[in-house]
């Protein structure tokens, strides 16, 4: 997740993780997971 705040701009991941919590109402980590699961 680092790599992708890092890419997409953001020099702390805390502030991405903050945007991302803002925008989505979730953190990264959950949506990751959610995200596999939805694989599985």
């Amino acid at each position: 997740m680092k790599a992708v705040a890092e890419s997409v701009g953001f020099k702390s991941y805390s502030s991405f993780v903050s945007v991302f919590r803002k925008v989505t109402g979730i953190t990264p980590s959950l949506y990751q997971s959610m995200a596999l699961q939805d694989k599985g």
